[in-house]
């Protein structure tokens, strides 16, 4: 059964931008965490063990490390992702959750309704954008406005609250729920 929250709906997620020393997906997991209720700093993170400091230059962080970081602060993490080495045996060993597919729509529309706000991973940042520098890009998704979901990018420089139209339909990468680790949680009949 597919869930859809309504339209107009916005979680309460403060706004974390990433600085000189962080990069997307370390804000990113800040604020979920903070959504989720856990406490989070940017800059502690960021002197996390998992966070290697050329990570925070140039290399990024993966969604498996990522998640770890989120066990680490003592949250539940779940991972849609299709692909083994991105999510990593150590996320797994770390009490991770792992869905081996494609993430959809539908999948950040539950999240919404359960009143989580997923991370997810933009894989192209000019198709989602227009913006003309190479790579992907971590967003939360904190509601939707009409029909389209509203993000918090953490890159101070564009700051989008949107992604281009129809962009949601076609999307698939990476997909990262932090949740509270008592409680139900948003994929509990999935695996």
């Amino acid at each position: 059964m597919e869930i859809a929250p309504p339209s107009g709906l916005l979680l309460d997620v403060p706004l974390v931008r990433q600085g000189p020393n962080c990069g997307c997906g370390l804000a990113c997991v800040t604020m979920a965490l903070k959504a989720a209720r856990i406490p989070a700093e940017l800059e502690d993170l960021e002197r996390h063990a998992l966070v290697l400091p050329v990570m925070l230059r140039s290399w990024g962080i993966g969604p498996g490390r990522l998640g770890r970081v989120a066990l680490a602060r003592g949250a539940r993490a779940t991972l849609i992702d299709p692909c083994r080495r991105d999510v990593g045996e150590m996320f797994l060993k770390s009490g991770g959750r792992w869905i081996e597919r494609e993430p959809r729509k539908a999948d950040i529309e539950r999240c919404l309704a359960a009143g989580r706000a997923p991370v997810a991973c933009i894989p192209d940042k000019d198709s989602a954008f227009g913006d003309r520098r190479p790579g992907s890009h971590w967003v939360v998704v904190i509601g939707r406005d009409g029909g389209d979901f509203r993000i918090h990018d953490p890159a101070p420089w564009r700051q989008a609250k949107k992604c281009a139209p129809g962009y949601w339909d076609r999307w698939e990468c990476s997909l990262l729920l932090i949740e509270p680790a008592e409680g139900d949680p948003v994929f509990k009949e999935e695996k």
